[in-house]
């Protein structure tokens, strides 16, 4: 992927690292006492094809910590986000698989990650 400059961008975060490349941002006024920074990122046609196969992307952050983020295909700007951060989770009580009860903390012997909002990798296919 590969940032990219939008018909919003207003400003351009810059690196003191030669491997880090600049990254256009829009800086956001909500009008509520929040702001926000958005940037675009355009995909390969190799990264559009495993996202089509896998639907997922990760997000990395280079530092111990990042503040809460959305990502979307949609602008913020756009009018098309509403309903976007309404994931039906609870994000402060602890996911628990349905199959095996499994948690975030207390994962299953060997190891599992998340499927579904409820399921395990252990256990998928067992809850049919």
């Amino acid at each position: 992927m590969k940032p990219i400059i939008t018909e919003t961008t207003n400003s351009i975060l810059t690196s003191n690292f030669e491997d880090v490349i600049d990254l256009p941002i829009t800086r956001i006024n909500y009008g509520d006492g929040n702001v926000g920074v958005e940037s675009c990122w355009k995909l390969s046609p190799e990264e559009l094809e495993e996202v089509n196969k896998t639907g997922v992307i990760y997000f990395v952050c280079v530092a111990p910590t990042h503040p809460p983020i959305c990502l979307s295909p949609y602008s913020s700007l756009s009018g098309q986000m509403e309903g976007q951060y309404d994931t039906g989770i609870n994000p402060f009580e602890e996911q628990t698989c349905k199959v095996c009860g499994c948690t975030w903390n207390n994962a299953c012997p060997g190891g599992c990650y998340w499927v579904a909002d409820d399921l395990c990798s252990r256990c998928q296919g067992a809850d049919q």
